[in-house]
């Protein structure tokens, strides 16, 4: 395995604000970056010059599914049982190299309160950055499965993504020693995506040095986050749900992170 390769994919359309974004953090590490998409559409060769694209048919073909993140899932897991590699979110930033582990299984936090918490655990595997040699027992495992639903007649229902569930129920099940904590590739919760991209501060150090706990999850503040975690998550989907696509990011968490990665001025972001 090519440690120094990474893979990600795009469904159709041009590449939104996220991904631009994203990849350049990842080519800014030094990385070589392997662009996979299904329909034939224009990559800005002036923007992003530092990347390979390939058609994702090569690897396997476009599943019958509505959902563009069900069609993501089938790929990336399908090019993991292939070839084996490293994966990397459209919508995950990196602040510094991954580290050499041959798995790497990313999670998030879960709720801690309320309803539908979790009893026993604090973190729920993800898929911003997966890596795994090829035909991996996990990888196998969910492949076989992803194609059995398919095969039944699976149909994308809404938010609800079925075929991602059975990779997490999976390593929940039997693997979830190999899961790193959220704190090394999504140290910014999702209960926090407001602030993010609103807000400077994460929370309030004016009127409390303890962070207000949403859900029960301890939220680190940024300068933390920036000094010891590999990457943050920018939850493209909740930010579209939420409807944050007006707001400006100008002082804001986010311009924060860029302004940390872009102190040599190297890359445009």
């Amino acid at each position: 395995m090519n440690k120094n390769i990474v893979f990600t994919m795009w469904v159709e359309g041009p590449l939104d604000y996220f991904s631009k974004l994203c990849i350049k953090s990842w080519c800014r590490l030094g990385y070589d970056v392997h662009l996979y998409k299904y329909a034939d559409f224009e990559i800005d060769g002036d923007e992003l010059p530092y990347i390979d694209v390939y058609d994702a048919n090569d690897i396997v073909k476009r599943p019958d599914l509505s959902s563009y993140q069900e069609i993501a899932d089938y790929f990336r897991f399908y090019k993991l049982l292939k070839h084996g590699g490293t994966w990397i979110d459209s919508d995950l930033l990196l602040l510094k190299r991954l580290p050499q582990d041959d798995i790497i299984i990313s999670s998030e936090h879960c709720k801690l309160l309320g309803s539908y918490s979790p009893k026993g655990r604090t973190f729920t595997p993800n898929i911003g950055v997966l890596r795994f040699n090829k035909c991996h027992t996990i990888i196998c495992q969910t492949v076989i499965t992803m194609k059995k639903m398919i095969k039944k007649g699976y149909k994308s229902n809404g938010n609800n993504n079925s075929l991602m569930k059975k990779f997490q129920k999976l390593v929940l099940d039997d693997y979830r020693f190999l899961v790193s904590p959220p704190e090394l590739y999504c140290p910014i919760s999702w209960a926090y995506v407001n602030e993010l991209f609103t807000k400077e501060d994460l929370w309030d150090t004016s009127k409390s040095e303890k962070p207000h706990l949403k859900y029960g999850i301890n939220q680190r503040q940024i300068n933390s986050i920036l000094n010891s975690s590999y990457g943050i998550h920018l939850w493209r989907n909740l930010y579209i749900t939420k409807g944050l696509q007006d707001k400006e990011i100008e002082n804001s968490t986010l311009s924060k992170i860029i302004n940390h990665i872009n102190k040599s001025g190297d890359i445009d972001f």
